[in-house]
């Protein structure tokens, strides 16, 4: 990971990628192989796409959700499917049903860097010493904005008196914005880049960097830059009182209520609500629309999407808090781009092929479901009911 640019991989490098994940495992069953290995593998289940998503639905219905909310964008059509209750009074889920999107927030606000790059409002090779007016070590004043991005500025996953208590005890508080940033700036990563530790507390503090360290700042940033242009009404850090009555109750692995997810310092990371009606808006975004839209929409998401390097043994790319991982339409590799979330009540995932013009999330009020597998098994049965075969990259 030592002195990783952030020049993206271009598409010869990713198909080489892809090439090469397709030698290693060259059995004559390619994709039951690749599964074997530890990929993602679809069972073929046929129907209708509102079929498909009904069996995705039913199936984290049956690992324990009270509630699932499910969104699919193909072609430039939007589907929903709603399963099961959002409350303990039985109010049916929507897709206007709020739910925690948990570390899908990531994504939010690296879109919102990769928007103000393309603007020239900022650069990914811009220093943290620009936008945090104390002292900071000398190893973080190498830290820039591209490395919170990705993991790699020698940030922890959490500042280690958050990591003692339980996460009702995370909120401002009981532990400041000012505590926060002070945190970052006595660090001693060593050489920057670092290798990539995955962290909430990276990307929180980058949104901060965006936002001259307020997140209320950060908050109004995310609806006039993204959400608002986008039709975004209902995703937020900070709900309103409608927004706060439509938000899901969600459930511990024993069953319980899970308390409410309190606002933190690094709430960029992990603390946006939405739904998955706001959600087919930002897919139908990734995916290519671009009409009525900020030019510096379009670019921000080709940016934040953009992967940077490989990881996990060249199988994985990262990419701006996004990743791409192989997924299987006919026997074919192809990439998917995505990111998921887990925190208490709740888990979330976000995929998409903009190759393919197909994107899903799912949203779910029960922590530890397999929505990473479920995501893309969707999106993989999708496209092999939409395609003949895979179509090549334009």
């Amino acid at each position: 990971m030592r002195g990783v640019s952030f020049a993206r991989l271009d598409k010869p490098r990713t198909q080489l990628i892809l090439a090469t994940l397709k030698m290693r495992f060259p059995a004559v069953f390619p994709a039951a192989s690749l599964a074997l290995a530890g990929f993602a593998m679809a069972v073929p289940v046929q129907g209708s796409i509102p079929a498909l998503m009904q069996h995705a639905a039913n199936e984290l219905r049956r690992e324990g959700a009270p509630g699932v909310a499910i969104v699919a964008v193909v072609k430039g059509r939007t589907y929903y499917e709603n399963a099961g209750v959002s409350d303990p009074s039985g109010t049916p889920v929507t897709p206007r049903t709020l739910f925690e999107t948990a570390s899908i927030s990531k994504v939010f606000t690296t879109t919102l860097l990769g928007i103000q790059v393309a603007e020239g409002r900022r650069s990914l090779g811009s220093r943290i010493t620009n936008f945090v007016h104390r002292h900071v070590t000398p190893e973080m004043a190498h830290a820039t904005l591209g490395m919170l991005a990705t993991y790699t500025a020698g940030i922890p996953s959490l500042p280690p008196a958050l990591a003692r208590r339980p996460s009702n005890e995370w909120g401002l508080a009981d532990y400041s914005v000012r505590k926060f940033v002070n945190f970052i700036a006595r660090l001693h990563p060593g050489e920057l880049p670092a290798d990539r530790v995955y962290s909430d507390a990276s990307v929180g503090f980058l949104a901060l960097c965006l936002s001259h360290m307020n997140l209320t700042a950060w908050q109004h940033m995310q609806e006039r830059d993204l959400y608002f242009p986008l039709g975004m009404r209902d995703t937020t850090a900070m709900p309103d009182a409608d927004q706060a009555s439509r938000l899901a109750q969600g459930i511990t692995p024993d069953g319980q209520p899970a308390a409410r997810w309190p606002l933190d310092a690094f709430a960029a990371a992990d603390g946006v609500k939405s739904t998955t009606h706001d959600l087919g808006k930002f897919l139908d975004a990734e995916l290519g629309r671009e009409r009525g839209l900020p030019a510096g929409i379009p670019l921000g998401m080709k940016i934040s999407t953009q992967p940077r390097f490989s990881i996990a043994n060249g199988t994985v790319l990262q990419a701006l808090a996004w990743t791409w991982v192989p997924a299987w339409v006919h026997g074919t590799p192809i990439w998917i781009v995505t990111k998921g979330g887990n925190l208490v009540g709740f888990c979330s995932r976000i995929s998409f092929n903009r190759n393919l013009k197909i994107g899903v999330a799912i949203l779910a009020s029960h922590p530890s479901l397999p929505v990473d597998r479920v995501a893309t098994h969707l999106l993989e049965q999708i496209a092999q009911q939409e395609y003949a075969s895979v179509p090549a990259e334009r």
